[in-house]
């Protein structure tokens, strides 16, 4: 089994970490994205919102770093808000 995140769905620890909080296996981390990514939502300017105007986009993202521990409970999946979190086998 396999976790896989959208991240064009996933707002992030700052707004959210849903998954980061309620996993009872912690196979979750919030770490720093990708530079190409952050560039790219720089000039996207895709999650930055009007009312974070002047504020920088996500520096970090949410991935399941330890998935070889997950137990498939589904509680990150079920209490995910964006619906961003699915299983794959």
């Amino acid at each position: 089994m396999v976790i896989k995140i959208d991240h064009k769905k996933c707002i992030g620890a700052e707004k959210c970490g849903k998954c980061l909080e309620i996993c009872p296996m912690t196979v979750f981390m919030n770490v720093p994205c990708d530079k190409h990514k952050y560039i790219k939502s720089l000039i996207s300017n895709k999650r930055v919102n009007k009312r974070d105007h002047g504020k920088k986009p996500y520096m970090y993202e949410i991935v399941p770093y330890f998935q070889d521990v997950c137990n498939g409970c589904g509680l990150c999946e079920k209490n995910c808000p964006t619906r961003c979190i699915k299983f794959i086998n």
